[in-house]
């Protein structure tokens, strides 16, 4: 199958190799740069030389963090990838699938785009929201979603009233997604599964960046089922539902990790969560149940309700670091930035560092001052062990996320704007619905830029950097950073 869309080179055989184990149930290692499908990519490219620029783009590509030699062993998703997720390769060296219409399935569909089971780039070619009437699925690894590339006012994802489950489940590795919105909204019967992002089953090297979620009646975003080396990064969580059609009544949940896989019985582990917003939910502001480092670093939690950050035992010592993050209350929040609830008396390895709230406003009190009191026996002086972030003090981090978090590119809708608002201003409050905030925006769908080929770059683009905008086949070419083309201009649109 991979035969079709790779071409006949070293690198291509090398790269088929891991996806053919992919596909067959093998295992393919999660570190080490002698088997990392990027590593042997590097390895075995030959490097197109450049053109010269346009002005309309940046003319100098020089993110930190990565090499310009095509033989790097640290090529991540995207110059700005950190965290445990910042390897998941994405859909590189594969096709090119366009969204061209905002349909609930078909051809042109996203669910269409994300169905198939061959290594993909989902770029869009129209703006809008795309109504799903059932849950939208990623089985198959090897994907990336780039929402940057909707013209007009980007793309939401609404589920539909008439079922129950997540809007988008993702149970595949090697997953990459950048500025979609996903408002759920309530089902019409009651329901303990309607979240907005289900990360599960075993779901490993995933990243979400620069994502808007809300109003799920479950958790906006669920990482479950022993998935492992997930990043969320620079992301809006806002106004999960409180009394709405969730099956246990009063809810409105944030964030949670937790739970073991139904086939391994792994545990979920190495969980990165830095620069995001979490505003005005209940609860699960973080809630971590994990075997392994959940590391929560430079985000922003507001108008928690009954409980902020929390770690929950379940036979095992949670780990969970908590550094530089800013809680700011709201006219719904109570209790302490941060607990535990010790139900098997294992408890948390709890390392806090930096952290501003409520009962810690000056650096010169105790870090533990945010802890509730009779859970500070679980704070520890080491970190534990935390895959790379590019930290600030909390209140940079606080200005910076405000500035910058969930889906920027093309821009901001209403919603995240109102929510910015509420917590630069201190207002707003917990919602049972989402009309009460004035529902789903009316996106504008915007004009698309040229893609004669439909490799999924601009023309102009392509002119500017010595490509053939006629010839499809630049686009998985490797460029100068390592990176191919059509990442380059991807990663370029976002800003990277």
């Amino acid at each position: 199958m991979h035969k079709l869309w790779l071409k006949s080179s070293v690198m291509a055989l090398s790269l088929v190799a891991i996806l053919s184990a992919c596909d067959s149930g093998a295992p393919i290692p999660e570190t080490g740069a002698e088997t990392d499908p990027e590593s042997l990519m590097a390895r075995s490219s030959t490097v197109a030389t450049r053109g010269p620029k346009r002005q309309s783009f940046s003319s100098t590509i020089t993110p930190a963090g990565r090499s310009s030699s095509s033989g790097s062993a640290t090529l991540k998703a995207f110059p700005t990838a950190e965290g445990f997720g910042r390897k998941a390769v994405g859909g590189r060296m594969g096709r090119v699938i366009q969204v061209t219409n905002l349909r609930n399935a078909g051809v042109g569909s996203l669910r269409a785009a994300l169905s198939a089971s061959y290594p993909r780039i989902v770029v869009f070619r129209v703006g809008g929201t795309i109504e799903i009437q059932s849950e939208l699925e990623i089985e198959s690894p090897y994907v990336t979603i780039a929402g940057q590339t909707a013209p007009g006012d980007g793309i939401t994802i609404k589920a539909s009233p008439s079922f129950t489950d997540a809007a988008l489940e993702i149970e595949a590795h090697d997953v990459v997604i950048r500025h979609l919105r996903v408002r759920a909204g309530p089902s019409s019967e009651r329901s303990s599964m309607r979240r907005g992002i289900s990360i599960e089953e075993d779901a490993r090297r995933v990243i979400l960046d620069h994502v808007s979620v809300s109003w799920a009646t479950d958790d906006n975003i669920t990482i479950i089922d022993g998935a492992r080396r997930v990043t969320v990064q620079w992301s809006i969580i806002s106004e999960a539902l409180s009394h709405s059609t969730h099956i246990e009544g009063e809810h409105s949940m944030g964030l949670a990790m937790s739970g073991k896989s139904f086939t391994t019985r792994e545990r979920v582990r190495k969980i990165s969560v830095h620069h995001s917003l979490l505003a005005h939910n209940r609860q699960r502001n973080p809630r971590v149940n994990t075997a392994g480092t959940v590391d929560f670093t430079n985000n922003v939690i507001y108008n928690w309700g009954i409980s902020a950050a929390r770690a929950v035992d379940d036979f095992v010592t949670v780990p969970f670091n908590l550094v530089g993050n800013y809680f700011k209350s709201g006219p719904d929040s109570r209790g302490y930035e941060i607990t535990v609830d010790a139900e098997t008396g294992k408890g948390a390895a709890l390392f806090i560092r930096d952290n501003i709230g409520p009962h810690r406003p000056s650096d010169a009190d105790p870090d533990q001052s945010v802890v509730e009191i009779e859970d500070r026996r679980w704070v520890v002086g080491d970190r534990n062990p935390a895959s790379p972030i590019t930290e600030t003090d909390p209140r940079t981090a606080y200005d910076e996320v405000l500035q910058g978090a969930g889906v920027t590119v093309p821009r901001r809708d209403v919603v995240d704007e109102r929510v910015v608002a509420d917590v630069r201003m201190g207002t707003g409050r917990i919602i049972d619905d989402p009309m009460e905030v004035g529902g789903w925006p009316v996106l504008f769908s915007g004009v698309p830029y040229p893609d004669e080929d439909e490799d999924g770059m601009d023309d102009r683009w392509e002119e500017a950097h010595g490509l053939d905008p006629t010839k499809a086949s630049d686009k998985n070419q490797v460029s100068p950073s390592g990176y191919t083309w059509v990442e380059e201009f991807l990663n370029e649109l976002a800003g990277d």
